[in-house]
């Protein structure tokens, strides 16, 4: 199988939209929120090289702000990767290496001086929902999340 997919929903809008070579997804695939009009709602972008994520992925909240952006190779986090919240302002930035938080900074909604941050692999994730909520607080060591029992 080769060529473009396109999905629709049971009203006939444009779900999602995809390449697809010698089998398995090779390209840019699109996925939508559904919309009212023709024009299709971004919610979700990736970047496919032989049926692996390389590249760079981005997501929207509904209202068409750019919520996250990260860079991927081979399926795993590789690069930098960023959120922001619904006012366009920056939740946090991280650098990933192998899939392995390296570097990271987390600001509170409304604060330039991060509330956390992570330094070579180690310190504290401070998350927040999209409105500047907390959601909750991860330690990392060597670049990966310690479950609660560790902490």
């Amino acid at each position: 199988q080769e060529g473009v997919v396109e999905r629709f929903d049971k009203q006939e809008q444009l779900m999602a939209r995809f390449n697809v070579k010698e089998g398995v997804k090779h390209g840019p695939e699109w996925v939508y929120y559904p919309s009212k009009t023709s024009t299709p709602n971004p919610k979700l972008y990736l970047e496919w090289y032989q049926g692996n994520v390389n590249g760079i992925c981005r997501s929207w909240y509904p209202n068409g702000v750019l919520e996250s952006e990260k860079e991927v190779i081979d399926n795993h986090k590789h690069g930098i990767s960023s959120a922001w919240y619904l006012d366009h302002s920056l939740m946090f930035i991280e650098e990933y290496e192998n899939d392995q938080l390296r570097r990271g900074k987390y600001m509170k909604k409304g604060q330039e001086a991060p509330v956390s941050v992570v330094e070579d692999g180690e310190g504290v994730v401070t998350l927040y929902d999209q409105k500047g909520y907390f959601f909750k607080r991860i330690s990392y060591k060597k670049g990966l999340p310690l479950d609660e029992s560790e902490e």
